[in-house]
């Protein structure tokens, strides 16, 4: 076990001072597989642990990845102009990036213009639409929380009457917000109000006579769960469901106050499904922990080795590979580019608990067609 976790250490030490080593004569030619990551700065640790998970997945028996990190600085500035450089790069044939949402859609808007093609690792990348590109290709769409949030409301907590919680401003609480609406009224029930904070931080429900609501989705900072169920006396008994990738500090004292809350996401380690077992198996044999973080990277690389298994190891091919192939099966449900009523995205639903989330279930969800069609 102390071996297995020195190799995996050394490895990663070598991937960040750039010396990655190429595959062992007589195997394979090796894909190589750019990232641009923040390894540096206030959100190093996630990119860090994103190229874990990379790091990890190349690992695998019969891999021939070869990883060509780049340090984005956590900035949009920096980070697409490394994108650029490893686009130049002949050596590069797939890129991998765009953890924050900060370099998200700068990243995404450069992968248009470069001919290697680009995996997203974070589902904001996508237009509202969620539209790609010919080089851009989403391991998620951001959508498909709002909208496994309602299926998982309406079917698993009988929700009839849904309140919406909005941060002013974000493209990425209005994203999920708007997807949570349509598929709760889609599904027979009914959003009673949507509500934001005012300039001052004020939070109050619409004018009117007050109406119960079974359920909010915070769209946004756990925090304001909290102030949502204390909107009213028709407020207090609601289940809250949390979107993912906001700060979860609140949670416990809800929990503690035995308020049921609930999160849609993309990983939950205590999925017993086998794609995130594997993944748990890995991290025990490296001894070190799993994240969501981890779990993308690690999903993010198996694309790229499903994709140059199926169709070979040039960037077209890859590109290819990706925009035809089925979706993967991951750590963090089905990850791939194309997506339809055949290859439906599948958040994990968890319940809040004691010192973590316990798995529920997974919700297949497809995205809602483009307008006018």
């Amino acid at each position: 076990m102390r071996r297995k976790r020195l190799r995996v250490m050394v490895g990663l030490l070598a991937i960040l001072t750039g010396s990655c080593g190429k595959p062992e004569s007589g195997l394979p030619p090796s894909v190589v597989v750019g990232t641009v990551l923040p390894l540096s700065g206030p959100d190093a640790e996630t990119g860090r642990d994103v190229l874990l998970g990379l790091r990890l997945a190349a690992e695998r028996e019969g891999s021939t990845i070869t990883l060509l990190p780049v340090d984005g600085e956590g900035t949009s500035m920096a980070s697409a102009r490394k994108l650029r450089a490893l686009a130049r790069d002949p050596r590069v044939d797939v890129v991998i990036g765009g953890w924050l949402a900060s370099t998200a859609r700068t990243l995404a808007a450069v992968a248009g213009g470069v001919a290697v093609p680009f995996i997203a690792l974070s589902p904001l990348a996508g237009a509202s639409s969620e539209a790609v590109g010919n080089n851009l290709f989403l391991l998620h769409r951001i959508g498909a929380l709002g909208q496994a949030a309602a299926v998982f409301a309406r079917e698993d907590l009988g929700g009839e009457q849904a309140g919406i919680f909005l941060i002013p401003g974000s493209t990425a609480s209005r994203t999920l917000g708007d997807a949570f609406d349509r598929e709760f009224n889609a599904a027979g029930g009914q959003v009673a109000w949507t509500i934001s904070p005012d300039e001052e931080g004020r939070v109050a429900l619409p004018r009117g006579p007050e109406k119960k609501v079974d359920v909010i989705y915070v769209a946004g900072p756990s925090e304001w769960a909290e102030r949502c169920l204390e909107l009213g006396q028709k407020t207090a008994s609601a289940t809250i469901l949390l979107a993912d990738g906001w700060r979860l500090d609140a949670v416990d004292a809800l929990v503690e106050r035995g308020v049921p809350v609930y999160l849609a996401g993309f990983y939950c380690g205590t999925d017993a499904t086998p794609a995130v077992q594997e993944l748990l198996d890995a991290c025990a044999q490296a001894e070190l922990p799993a994240s969501p973080a981890v779990a993308l990277g690690w999903d993010s690389l198996r694309l790229v080795q499903e994709a140059a298994a199926a169709g070979g190891t040039s960037r077209e091919a890859i590109r290819t590979a990706l925009r035809m192939g089925e979706p993967l099966e991951g750590a963090s449900g089905n990850v791939g580019h194309t997506r339809s009523a055949h290859s439906p995205e599948t958040p994990a639903l968890s319940m809040a608990a004691r010192g973590g989330f316990v798995f529920v279930r997974r919700v297949e969800v497809v995205p809602p067609p483009p307008p006018g069609a």
